[in-house]
Order: structure tokens, then sequence, then C-alpha cells
């Protein structure tokens, strides 16, 4: 896991962000900071 802040006075989109890293958004705390994780693989 990943906690990643950034400045308020920047314009950030943390799904984006997720999308982009191939990583899962975990959380959005406050509205300036972000945890990501790993993609979990999916078994079959």
């Amino acid at each position: 896991m990943v906690k990643i802040k950034w400045l308020r006075s920047t314009d950030v989109d943390p799904a984006g962000i997720a999308t982009a890293c191939k990583a899962e958004l975990v959380q959005t705390r406050g509205g300036r900071t972000m945890v990501l994780a790993r993609q979990r693989k999916i078994s079959r």
C-alpha cells in the first residue's frame, strides 16, 4: 500500500491516477490524501 498526499492548490483525480498506475484506489482521505494498493490478480 502507498499513501499519497498532494497540495490543496493542485487539481488531482485519484481514480485517474489509480487507473494509470494499474492500482486499486483503497481510500480517499480529507480530499487531499489517497491510499493505493496493488491490483489483485484473479485466480482461475
